[in-house]
């Protein structure tokens, strides 16, 4: 709803009460305001709608949560017990700026990683992919030997390391797909031509065999990874996946149905057998689209490589209310350590807490400050208890799930954060963005 009909609830409301003061002033502010027009629409409502129109919106949500909240209880009930859990996890987080390389690059910096092995990888609008290694992290930041640098054709949007190889994935704003060898610094493959507009999102599958790439072409093209090793690899399209808005985010989990009692050893089992849910986010869709991938590793294959079948798709809705009103679109998600939830950064004043197992909404996290034009990325510390998102503030954001308060805002970055990592291997957190700064962030205080 718009902040002027809202004024206008809000008058007819203070003019029926008998609240004349209050009304007076709020007249006078819109008055005050020099736009004669809005004063019109705020005192219209008063005389030439029907009366009590806020408390009558009041009222029906006041009846949609509670029969929203009835249904959903016995499917929530077990994920909330299990995000409790977590509490008794470690009471640590990254909350210390540990280190930070100025001018990384000659322009803005839009991506990093960091690998478990202390390699920190960043890409940028100078076309660079740029890898440092470090050692010591997370309670030092020892750079060993200078940068290595790869040059792609056009800047870098993303990147990503491949789960078992030194490879990483890099986007370009050509809409093609690098594959750099981090032992060579080359790049190594490049993704067929196949979208037309920039790609902004890649993503390796847990088993590494398969890659994806998202565009603002509104499609997902997926593809094989076949003869890879630590300094070559050959990827073969396998498909493409339409959609009615342009892609944001996506990301692979292990497969995992509503009704199943799920574990963590049939998460386990089900990702050895290479089944997945790819989790995609679309702008201005209320929904997460959830689609099954079996990647086929069958000796008959060859040289082929590792087939990719698509199976069916279904749908989380964001919406508390499960309706169909698009009010915010899903920009950046991650799955949680356990693989039973997702965070999900929006362009809004919000992240949400989703559980997969019941495929709802369980709790939405406040304190960022995001809009239409922002790029906020998320991701899980190692416990699975904190939570971080970046602001337009230029802030990271930190939140305890258990409690879904802030307990912390890291600030450092001059300029707008563009990407965010965390490395569980290394207990630290790195950020990068337009001041040409990378950060990397550790518990180095007591909490």
């Amino acid at each position: 709803m718009d902040r002027q009909r809202v004024r206008q609830l809000v008058y007819q409301y203070l003019v029926e009460e008998g609240l004349a003061l209050s009304a007076m002033a709020m007249k006078d502010e819109a008055e005050g305001s020099g736009d004669a027009s809005e004063e019109d629409s705020v005192t219209a409502l008063a005389t030439s709608a029907s009366s009590g129109q806020l408390l009558h919106l009041l009222d029906t949500y006041e009846h949609m949560v509670a029969a929203q909240k009835h249904s959903d209880e016995e499917a929530t009930k077990e994920s909330l017990t299990e995000m409790a859990a977590a509490e008794q996890q470690s009471p640590h987080y990254c909350n210390s700026e540990l280190d930070v390389f100025e001018d990384h690059h000659s322009g803005n910096i839009i991506a990093c990683c960091l690998t478990e092995d202390g390699q920190l990888v960043s890409g940028g609008a100078d076309r660079v992919v740029k890898t440092i290694k470090l050692t010591g992290l997370p309670d030092a930041s020892v750079p060993v030997g200078a940068p290595e640098e790869a040059i792609l054709r056009a800047p870098v949007l993303c990147v990503a390391k491949h789960p078992t190889l030194n490879l990483v994935a890099a986007g370009d704003m050509g809409g093609q797909c690098s594959v750099v060898s981090l032992e060579t610094n080359e790049v190594v493959c490049t993704s067929p031509k196949k979208h037309s507009k920039y790609l902004v999102r890649s993503q390796w599958s847990p088993c590494g065999t398969v890659l994806v790439t998202a565009s603002y072409d509104k499609t997902l093209n997926v593809y094989r990874c076949t003869k890879a090793t630590n300094a070559a690899c050959t990827l073969i399209h396998a498909t493409t996946l339409s959609f009615d808005g342009t892609v944001e985010c996506v990301c692979f989990c292990p497969t995992m149905q509503p009704s199943q009692q799920v574990d963590q050893g049939d998460e386990v089992t089900a990702q050895a057998n290479n089944q997945y849910e790819l989790v995609v986010g679309v702008r201005n869709d209320c929904r997460l689209h959830i689609i099954e991938l079996h990647v086929v590793t069958s000796p008959d294959i060859g040289d082929a490589g590792p087939g990719v079948a698509v199976g069916s798709t279904h749908f989380i809705n964001m919406n508390e209310l499960h309706d169909d009103y698009v009010s915010f679109s899903a920009m950046d998600v991650a799955l949680s350590p356990s693989g039973r939830f997702l965070l999900v950064a929006t362009d809004k004043h919000r992240v949400l807490l989703v559980s997969r197992r019941a495929r709802t909404l369980l709790a939405v996290l406040y304190g960022t400050t995001n809009d239409e034009y922002s790029n906020p990325r998320c991701c899980w510390d190692s416990s699975e208890r904190y939570a971080y998102a970046t602001s337009q503030s230029k802030e990271i954001i930190v939140w305890d799930t258990t409690t879904q308060q802030v307990v912390s805002r890291l600030s450092g970055h001059t300029g707008v954060i563009r990407d965010m990592a965390y490395s569980a291997a290394l207990n630290t957190l790195v950020s990068c963005g337009f001041d040409k700064s990378v950060r990397l962030w550790s518990h180095l205080d007591a909490i």
